[in-house]
């Protein structure tokens, strides 16, 4: 059951914090005034501890006395139980990583963006190649180093995940959401099985390395400038 919830929570989450980071860096790769700030702003999530994100996000998501479930009933919404929830609680798991996490991975995307000389752009605008064509016939080919080091980073922080795990839920309600490296913790911290501790985490690291090599041959330099 750990395994098959670490597995969904990861195939929901890396893609996620991936494509969103990406637009972030996208629409922020401008020069402006107000850009320094929403910068600042959207990188911040990612400067808390892991831990204090995870209170004050169960303090927002409280079925009872949250924030949020009190937005939703002045909008006429039943209250969400959120991490109460076995239906929800691996959901609104993945919700609070996302948002910590696509300020952190947008900062090498903005990288990336601004490492890519400007006359391959004023050259494809001299073709008459608009907007949407130099995003995805220049931009993206041309982030795959970029987007191959930000998979893998991704991926072994995620398959790692255990803060948001033992402050949020522990795991529940119903192994909802016990990833494997809670499955760890337990059986090295309170059921005293440190032999079934450690195959866990061999197993975790195997399964790190087989999906990194994955990230790194789909997304796999194929352009340079």
């Amino acid at each position: 059951n750990s395994l098959k919830v670490t597995l969904k929570y990861n195939l929901m989450a890396n893609p996620l914090i991936v494509i969103i980071s990406l637009l972030m860096a996208l629409l922020l790769n401008r020069k402006a005034r107000y850009i320094p700030f929403f910068r600042s702003l959207y990188f911040l999530p990612s400067a808390v501890s892991y831990t204090v994100v995870a209170v004050i996000w169960k303090v927002m998501l409280d079925p009872y006395y949250g924030l949020v479930n009190s937005i939703l009933g002045k909008m006429g919404i039943a209250p969400q139980p959120f991490f109460s929830d076995p239906t929800q609680s691996l959901y609104s798991l993945i919700f609070v990583s996302v948002w910590r996490a696509v300020g952190y991975w947008m900062m090498f995307y903005l990288a990336g963006l601004q490492s890519i000389p400007q006359s391959v752009y004023e050259a494809a605008s001299i073709d008459g190649a608009s907007t949407w064509q130099q995003t995805l016939k220049i931009t993206l080919p041309l982030l795959s180093r970029t987007t191959a080091f930000v998979l893998v980073g991704n991926v072994s922080f995620n398959f790692l995940t255990f803060a948001p795990v033992y402050v949020l839920t522990r795991g529940g309600p119903r192994g909802a959401t016990n990833v494997l490296m809670y499955e760890s913790y337990k059986s090295a911290f309170i059921n005293i099985d440190i032999n079934r501790a450690t195959a866990i985490s061999t197993i975790l690291l195997l399964i790190i390395l087989a999906v990194s090599a994955v990230s790194l041959r789909v997304s796999r330099v194929q352009y340079e400038y």
